[in-house]
């Protein structure tokens, strides 16, 4: 489901860069993708998270992440998973070189935030 998540921002992404002609490395917004969404309303973001995680909508040519903010499965919390070279398959990465990943894309829009009154469940 995550994969499935991850493959519908991708195609909302390529089809707002075809409908408004733009190419290149551009950032995407939540804003921008919220047409291709028309099930989203009263969600907090484009998909709904299946384990808890958080996606980032990453440049235009540039896979979508979703970012695990629990375990899920083999995965462990902090893992990224992101979609393959043409939407093909997904790879995931270890919450370590995660971490280190994390500020190579500062300006990644996050899409499904908690909303300001929801809790830590520690």
């Amino acid at each position: 489901m995550i994969v499935n998540n991850l493959k519908q921002i991708d195609l909302a992404k390529q089809g707002w860069a075809f409908d408004h002609s733009i190419t290149g490395a551009v950032q995407v917004t939540e804003q921008d993708l919220a047409a291709y969404f028309p099930h989203r309303e009263g969600s907090n973001g484009l998909v709904i998270p299946v384990a808890g995680e958080q996606y980032a909508i990453n440049l235009l040519g540039a896979s979508p992440e979703a970012r695990l903010t629990r375990g899920f499965g083999r995965f462990p919390k902090g893992a990224l998973i992101r979609l393959g070279a043409g939407g093909l398959g997904y790879e995931t990465i270890p919450p370590n070189l995660a971490v280190r990943r994390a500020g190579a894309n500062p300006s990644a829009e996050v899409t499904n935030h908690l909303p300001p009154t929801a809790g830590s469940r520690r």
